[in-house]
């Protein structure tokens, strides 16, 4: 098998004469590099941290595993802006001038310093004397000294494609289970751009939530039989979000007794629209529908669709607070439920337009295709529901502070704030971290939907303790006898 699987290895007819040979590599090296030598399942290089990726990489080229080979290449291309100087120094070492090409760009980026430390000495040093002559690479099938060439063009940063305003691309590959990479993934595949997507996201039975992510809770029906078993991708956020549903049902419920309270159906709505978004939060982000699919693409655009109308009813509560119109009325809910269709109507319509491609103006693909770039998006998705929040709570400390001369409330109004934002330091920071330690089991989604119903939670608080309590149900509506 070695013979047929390895090129480095002698052939059994040889006569080594009892002779052993020992092996440099560690132990857990060679366990990896034989699953590709012999008839078993491969080693998942994306559960790998880096260092042992790279002491792979570096055994089946030693030993020429050339199905490892490539595996490794894939890899390391996937991991070239987190780590440019060892892969550059992977490739140059054994001739890969793409990969040497995509390592040296983010490489100028770094301090000098940094770098040749990490580089080895026939590229160190070079590289420290012509680092800001260099606008070339060489690189041939054999080792050489680093030289100028006009063959392989090497930007420097400012003229690099940096992130821009709109671009999810930095959202897609590191943050797992961002729902709205759905909606691009599909884009990529629709505008014969699926080059782009790299390793597992190359497959869509392999793909988790996100484009090219960094880390990824494996799907549930996953052909990848080293991905962390068993498959029952992110079991985690769907039990939170079914737990998330059912109190805030109970909230819903709460809300509806209060009955003479202010702003009690405006409330009640707000809370049922947070409460469908659970499901569906469950659904775009749980890893049991197959990226590109049109189900999964069509329930993320709703889903985005009810986010955005979350976040105008929660606006829209606090200007009913201020009582500029009296709650409850026509001219309170007619405006209210106008707007949130419409809000919502919007949500839905770009997502689907920007994965589907009804407009070119909206829907075209991203320039260049790696950016996954949708100004209107990001600004429905990221920047509404930022300024809802933000003017929520000053106009609700307004009305604590200037209306109603109160400070107590204003303690619940600040602790759901900073639950919120608690929330989204947890979905954001924390997701790659939770991802990787957990082994691709459990990312911060489930932490996030836990803080965001509590946030929830609190605010039903912060609500009930400026309304009226004298005008709670027994005393004014007393039950009737059927």
């Amino acid at each position: 098998i070695l013979e047929i699987n390895a090129g480095l290895f002698p052939p059994s007819t040889l006569d080594a004469k009892g002779e052993m040979v020992s092996l440099t590599e560690d132990a857990s090296t060679l366990e990896n590099l034989f699953r590709y030598v012999y008839p078993q399942r491969h080693s998942d290089v994306d559960l790998l941290t880096f260092e042992d990726l790279y002491k792979l990489a570096e055994a089946a080229e030693k030993y020429e595993v050339y199905s490892a080979i490539s595996v490794c290449k894939m890899r390391l291309k996937q991991l070239v802006e987190q780590r440019p100087a060892e892969v550059l120094a992977y490739a140059y070492k054994h001739g890969y001038p793409e990969i040497v090409r995509l390592a040296v760009s983010p490489l100028l980026d770094l301090p000098l310093d940094e770098v040749v430390t990490i580089l080895p000495a026939r590229l160190a040093i070079p590289w420290k004397s012509r680092r800001n002559k260099v606008n070339h690479l060489t690189c041939r099938p054999n080792p050489n000294p680093l030289t100028l060439c006009p063959s392989f063009p090497v930007s420097p940063p400012s003229l690099r494609t940096m992130t821009r305003f709109g671009d999810f691309a930095p959202l897609c590959s590191s943050t797992p289970s961002y729902p709205w990479c759905n909606l691009f993934y599909r884009q990529l595949q629709r505008t014969s751009n699926t080059t782009y997507l790299l390793g597992p996201s190359a497959d869509p039975k392999t793909a988790g939530v996100g484009v090219n992510p960094t880390c990824f809770i494996p799907p549930t029906f996953t052909t990848d039989a080293t991905a962390a078993t068993p498959h029952l991708g992110n079991i985690a956020n769907i039990v939170a979000c079914g737990l998330s549903f059912i109190i805030t049902l109970g909230l819903v419920w709460l809300a509806h007794r209060r009955k003479a309270a202010v702003g009690r159906i405006e409330l009640r709505t707000l809370l049922g629209l947070y409460a469908v978004t659970l499901p569906l939060n469950a659904i775009t982000t749980g890893a049991f529908l197959q990226q590109g699919s049109t189900a999964l693409v069509v329930l993320t655009a709703i889903h985005a669709g009810f986010v955005a109308a979350f976040f105008w009813a929660l606006l829209a509560n606090a200007l009913v607070a201020t009582q500029v119109v009296e709650d409850g009325t026509l001219s309170s809910l007619v405006p209210y439920y106008i707007f949130s269709g419409l809000i919502f109507g919007l949500g839905t319509y770009l997502s689907l337009d920007v994965a589907l491609g009804a407009t070119t103006v909206i829907g075209g693909p991203s320039n260049p295709p790696t950016s996954l770039r949708s100004i209107s998006l990001f600004v429905v998705l990221s920047i509404w529901p930022l300024a809802c929040v933000v003017i929520y709570f000053a106009l609700m400390t307004y009305i604590i502070l200037n209306v109603l001369h109160e400070t107590r409330p204003l303690t619940y109004y600040a602790l759901s704030g900073l639950l919120f934002v608690l929330s989204q330091l947890a979905w954001f920071l924390l997701g790659k971290v939770l991802c990787t330690a957990s082994n691709h089991r459990v990312d911060g989604s489930f932490l996030a939907t836990v803080l965001e119903t509590a946030a929830i939670g609190v605010l039903y608080l912060a609500w009930r303790s400026i309304t009226e309590e004298s005008w709670d149900d027994e005393a004014y509506y007393p039950a009737h006898s059927s």
